[in-house]
């Protein structure tokens, strides 16, 4: 949770548009993280359906989406660039260092994102866009 936050707010020094960051949960250890973001980033918090991390993307079409390793498909789907943070440095200048070169070639080499954002079958149909992320939690709680 601290490197995302972290991660966040470097990106949001550098001039970047954060989006929203996406963890796996949160409780009060960790809440204190949380509050140095700017009052208006969206935080994600659950592993998630993939319907629902689809879905947000296809909402928010970011233009650069970092992440372990998993959902990267979902990212380049709506031509986000996906970059992997799996096995790099990511404290300190060396992993600041990293992070941008991770960022710069992915931009240098659109065709994995430009790929897939252009192919004519999607996983989900539009209907399924048109629905809140998390319509089917808000039906097994009724």
């Amino acid at each position: 949770m601290e490197e995302t936050v972290e991660t966040a707010l470097f990106l949001t020094e550098l001039g970047a548009d954060v989006m929203g960051i996406s963890v796996d949960s949160v409780d009060d250890t960790n809440s204190a993280s949380l509050s140095r973001l700017p009052v208006d980033t969206p935080v994600y918090v659950g592993n998630g359906q993939p319907f629902e991390i689809a879905n947000v993307f296809r909402k928010k079409c970011p233009f650069f989406f970092i992440t372990g390793h998993r959902n990267m498909v979902w990212a380049a789907e709506v031509g986000a660039f996906p970059v992997s943070v799996e096995k790099q440095i990511r404290y300190g200048y060396e992993g600041a260092a990293e992070l941008l070169r991770s960022l710069r070639r992915a931009e240098a080499r659109p065709v994995f994102a430009g790929t897939l954002h252009a192919a004519p079958r999607r996983l989900y149909k539009d209907t399924w866009f048109k629905r809140s992320a998390n319509w089917y939690v808000k039906r097994e709680v009724t």
